[in-house]
Parts: C-alpha cells; structure tokens; sequence
C-alpha cells in the first residue's frame, strides 16, 4: 500500500475519533500520574525516545483569561500527533486554541465537541507527508480558559487517551513515545 494511502486512511480515523461524541467513559483515568512524574500514554510499541509535550500551568485571578502553551521536546521527524488535553470544567472554561505553530496546523485540527466535559481533542499530521522537527521548547499551540472557579480552587491540566488514543507517530509511520507531565492551575 501506497504511504500517502496509508496515512489519509489513518487521518480519516484519527479525525473520527477526534470528533467522536462518546460518553460512556464520563471520567477518563488519567495515564499521567497525580505526582507530576513523567509517563508514557502511549498503548502501541516504543520505538524511539520518546516525545515530551509539556503544558503551562499557572494562577489566575478568578474571573479572568490566561492561555497555556503547549511546548514540544524531542519533536523530531514526526509525521502526525493525536491526544485529548482534560482539565477540570468547573474550574476552568475554555475559551480558544490559538498561536498554532506547526505546519498544516489550525483551527480544524481540534474537537472542541467534548469542551463542556472539560476535553478538547486533537489531530495533526503534515500534509505533505514529509515529517517535521521542531527544536525543543517549542511551543505548539496555545489553549485559553476563563478562571471560573472559586479562589483557591485547583484543576489539573492534563493528556489523556480518552476519547481521543494518544499517539506520536514518525516519518516510517512507526509509534513513538508520548511523555506528558501534569499540570496543576489554582485560582488566585
């Protein structure tokens, strides 16, 4: 089979699992440990090193809007990307994705049908099938929340594998390791 195939056949998937409006896991368990500790979340072989993603936390003044960057480490030769980013929805309301920095990525690349439920969906894969690399620190994209809840309040921010599988695919179309850390809000 034809790699071009291949990967539209595997996008096509990726985008419906990313939209998917399932709701028969109401509360995901996390792959990312409670502690901040690195993890892997991902289910397929490890092939490489893994990918770190990392996710800005912060404290926020109650009643108003902050974005956290989402950065890349190791972003070396990758060919696509999909995972489900989850905080805590009556602490934090999201507002938008914005500053998106890799190729082929926008708007179109998240599901935002699960917000509600505190889960906003992702999917990117370079188009022109060729893979990217990034240098580390890189920051991704920005996703940017309204400080609902009360002071004091505390939300994790967080990758995980539900509804959307978190995985790192490379140029040979091979899985790589995903490594996340969670990350912790709390209101001011």
């Amino acid at each position: 089979m034809n790699i071009k195939v291949a990967v539209y056949i595997l996008s096509l998937v990726f985008i419906f699992s990313c939209n998917s409006n399932s709701s028969k896991d109401a509360n995901p368990k996390s792959s990312t440990s409670s502690t901040g500790n690195s993890k892997s979340v991902a289910s397929k072989p490890i092939i490489k090193k893994g990918v770190k993603i990392l996710i800005d936390g912060g404290t926020p003044q109650k009643g108003t809007e902050f974005c956290s960057k989402i950065t890349v480490e190791n972003f070396t030769n990758i060919l696509g990307a999909q995972f489900t980013l989850q905080w805590g929805a009556p602490i934090l309301k999201f507002k938008e994705v914005k500053n998106y920095n890799l190729k082929d990525m926008g708007k179109g690349n998240f599901g935002t049908k699960l917000i509600d439920e505190g889960k906003l969906t992702f999917l990117w894969f370079d188009q022109g099938l060729k893979a990217l690399s990034v240098p580390d620190k890189t920051p991704i994209f920005e996703v940017c929340f309204e400080a609902i809840g009360g002071k004091g309040a505390r939300s994790k921010i967080l990758i995980t594998d539900k509804p959307t599988d978190a995985e790192i695919i490379d140029a040979d179309s091979k899985p790589v390791r995903l490594l996340t850390e969670t990350t912790y809000v709390e209101i001011k």
